[in-house]
């Protein structure tokens, strides 16, 4: 495991509950693993800053 992962997981943490609305939050365990694989793929951005970010085509 990377000797980093608190520090990850604190990023992830912390990003996922500022751009999340209450009503979205995950309620189990298996769709908060899904969100942490997607963060990760992203490389550490969430997917509602990513949109932000790029201009849809």
């Amino acid at each position: 495991m990377n000797p980093y992962w608190r520090d990850n997981f604190e990023k992830f943490l912390k990003e996922y509950l500022s751009t999340t609305d209450q009503k979205y939050l995950v309620r189990s365990v298996k769709k908060l693993k899904d969100r942490v694989k997607d963060w990760r793929e992203r490389g550490g951005v969430s997917k509602e800053l990513d949109e932000v970010k790029r201009p849809k085509l």
